[in-house]
């Protein structure tokens, strides 16, 4: 069903999708699916299959993380907003699932551990072997945009550990950002995370792209160190709800919309440069 808010990933040989909602002029509605599809040697993807299990709780503007342990690969559907009654909630929790080989995804369960803050569009990604969540917008509207990085190695079951809080903040709260996880090919070599775009504010769209290293660290496996704006590469329009991927050292921006009401059908690209920490 047509849906926005969705949550996606690739696993190796799968596309997988989660939740989202939908509304009309008289009703709006979350959804708990998770569906999938196969992805050929040609790029092409086999028809949608829903899988039978489903969230335990219907979200929207989650995130889809996909990890792998030494137990397997799991799914962790992060964050999102959902509706109890006539209450907008704003969600701080995770749920697990393992993925087979064949792309089938099994039964979800609720992590242990909650994040710091129930939250909606958040960026949540793995690096490495932790689960990054970074930003989001919390239950009261003109209060709750964050600009924290929550951090959570990842257990054998594929659950996160409890959250660190990392001491390095983004430069301002934001939701509706795209962020992506760069790392050199040569390693030892730097690696970045890029956030991009977004909303620090209601009726506010940033254009400025922001940057933070990181680094090998003990006792915590990886150390994100102090974010930055990048004093080039500002998009030409601010704006939110857009998508970002790269590859090797050029960025993608796709689509968003800005202050204006502007849906954007455009793809920018860039070249980044990775620097030195």
């Amino acid at each position: 069903s047509a849906r926005s808010g969705a949550a996606a990933t690739a696993i190796g040989g799968g596309l997988f999708l989660a939740g989202g909602s939908s509304s009309t002029s008289s009703s709006l509605s979350y959804f708990d699916d998770v569906q999938y599809a196969r992805i050929g040697s040609d790029g092409r993807l086999s028809p949608w299959i829903v899988s039978p299990n489903h969230l335990k709780t219907p979200r929207s503007n989650l995130s889809l993380v996909a990890v792998t342990t030494d137990q397997g690969t799991f799914l962790n559907a992060v964050a999102g907003v959902t509706q109890v009654g006539a209450d907008t909630i704003h969600l701080d929790t995770i749920e697990v699932a393992k993925v087979e080989v064949d792309c089938t995804v099994g039964e979800w369960k609720l992590a242990s551990y909650h994040l710091k803050g129930g939250r909606s569009t958040p960026q949540a990604l793995a690096v490495r072997n932790i689960v990054v969540v970074i930003g989001g917008w919390g239950d009261l509207d003109l209060i709750d945009v964050y600009d924290d990085l929550q951090t959570a190695v990842v257990r054998s079951d594929g659950s996160p550990s409890p959250w660190r809080t990392s001491p390095g903040r983004l430069t301002t709260g934001i939701y509706g950002h795209a962020t992506v996880f760069a790392e050199a090919e040569q390693q030892p070599g730097p690696s970045l995370l890029l956030s991009i775009g977004g909303q620090p504010g209601t009726g506010a769209y940033a254009n400025w792209i922001s940057y933070a290293y990181v680094l090998p660290s003990a006792p915590v496996p990886d150390a994100i160190g102090i974010w930055r704006i990048a004093a080039t590469g500002r998009l030409p329009t601010g704006r939110a709800g857009l998508g970002a991927a790269r590859s090797g050292v050029h960025l993608y921006v796709i689509g968003g919309n800005d202050a204006n009401g502007r849906y954007y059908p455009d793809v920018l690209s860039a070249r980044f440069d990775f620097g030195t920490p």
